[in-house]
């Protein structure tokens, strides 16, 4: 319901992780999160324990379209520069849906939200944002789309250790090559197209939209 953080009955508030408005966790903290858990990412953003609280499942998949990432995708497999995405959107989503009290009205029309209420479970439909896909990840009913999040992987430790240590050859060659490229305009996520980020309130009302009870 509309003002209410989704939290088990019989959950103490003291045990809850912080709140991402009041006390948003560094993206350090994001990071060791992260990295510790191969579940889904969604599954962590609704767990009101594990990185904040506060987040139901309509926002969870907002975010998760603002940073570009299919909700399936384990935690573990996010880059730094993902996750830094990640924890931005999640800010941003939130900041700007209490700006206006949750009147969905005045969310942007580039958000996921106007076009996720398709009453599907599975399946997928048509936006004029893509096509969009429902399935269930983490228990719950979910819209993506497949175009935009991609689901990732993570690389094998012998590419991250290739890639972390290329010969003296690849460093010249990128090095006489760089003066005359022209920089990605995703430097951060060169395979995937670049996060739509929403924009910022001022001064966001303290007040919290939630939908636990949303699919």
């Amino acid at each position: 319901s509309s003002g209410s953080i989704a939290t088990d009955p019989d959950e103490k508030v003291s045990d809850l992780a912080d709140d991402p408005l009041e006390a948003c966790p560094p993206v350090e903290t994001f990071s060791r999160v992260l990295q510790g858990r191969s579940t889904a990412i969604k599954a962590i953003l609704l767990d009101q324990r594990a990185l904040v609280c506060g987040v139901g499942n309509w926002v969870a998949d907002e975010v998760l379209y603002a940073s570009g990432l299919h909700p399936a995708t384990p935690a573990n497999c996010l880059t730094p520069p993902r996750v830094e995405a990640l924890r931005t959107a999640l800010i941003d989503v939130l900041q700007l849906a209490c700006s206006v009290d949750a009147q969905a009205d005045q969310f942007p029309s580039t958000w996921l939200f106007h076009h996720r209420w398709k009453g599907q479970t599975s399946g997928s439909a048509d936006s004029p944002l893509g096509r969009i896909h429902f399935d269930t990840v983490a228990g719950r009913t979910s819209a993506f789309i497949p175009a935009r999040q991609k689901k990732l992987s993570k690389p094998p430790a012998s590419s991250k250790k290739a890639a972390a240590t290329p010969d003296s050859s690849a460093k010249q060659k990128r090095t006489s090559t760089a003066k005359h490229s022209t920089p990605s305009t995703s430097p951060h996520f060169a395979d995937e197209p670049t996060p739509a980020r929403p924009s910022r309130s001022s001064r966001p009302s303290r007040r919290r939209s939630d939908d636990a009870d949303a699919t």
